[in-house]
C-alpha cells in the first residue's frame, strides 16, 4: 500500500541534498568538511508529524499509518542522521515526535463519539502512535 503524497515537497531528503551542495561550497575536500562539522550541533528533527496528519485528514486510520508510513519516515530520519555522521556530524540530536494528542487543534479535529481519552483528558489512540514512532525511532547502529 503507498502512503499519501507528503505535505511538502521540501522532504528531509531533499533538505539534506541543500546541505551537501552548501558542504561543497564551504568544504575544500571530505577531510576540511569533518573539520568544520565536528564542533557543529545538527538537529534532525522532529519529523514525520506532517506527513501523519495529511494521512489522517484523507482517513487513513492511526493502523495504517503505523504500518505504512512509520517504518518509512523512521528509515528516512536515520538514513540522513547516518550520512550526516559520514560527512563528519560529531553531535547529532534526533528528537521524538511530541505527543500531541492533548493539542487543541488534534482535539478538534478527530475526537469522535468513541473516542479515548487518557487520565489528562488527551486523546490516547494519538499520543499511543506518537510513542510507537519514538520507540521505533532508536537508532540501533
Amino acid at each position: 500500500m503507498a502512503y499519501p503524497t507528503f505535505v511538502t515537497n521540501h522532504s528531509l531528503t531533499l533538505q539534506l541534498g541543500w546541505f551537501e551542495k552548501h558542504l561543497s561550497t564551504i568544504c575544500s575536500d571530505p577531510k576540511d568538511c569533518q573539520e568544520k562539522l565536528k564542533s557543529a550541533l545538527f538537529m534532525v528533527g522532529t519529523m514525520g508529524s506532517n506527513d501523519y496528519f495529511l494521512a489522517l485528514s484523507r482517513n487513513k486510520t492511526l493502523e495504517e499509518i503505523k504500518n505504512t508510513m512509520v517504518p518509512v519516515v523512521v528509515q528516512t530520519i536515520t538514513e540522513v542522521a547516518k550520512k550526516l555522521i559520514g560527512h563528519g556530524a560529531v553531535r547529532v540530536v534526533v528528537p521524538g515526535l511530541h505527543q500531541l494528542g492533548c493539542s487543541p487543534g488534534i482535539l478538534t479535529a478527530f475526537e469522535t463519539n468513541t473516542s479515548v481519552h487518557d487520565a489528562q483528558g488527551c486523546l490516547k489512540d494519538f499520543n499511543d502512535m506518537f510513542v510507537y514512532h519514538n520507540d521505533h525511532q532508536l537508532l540501533k547502529d
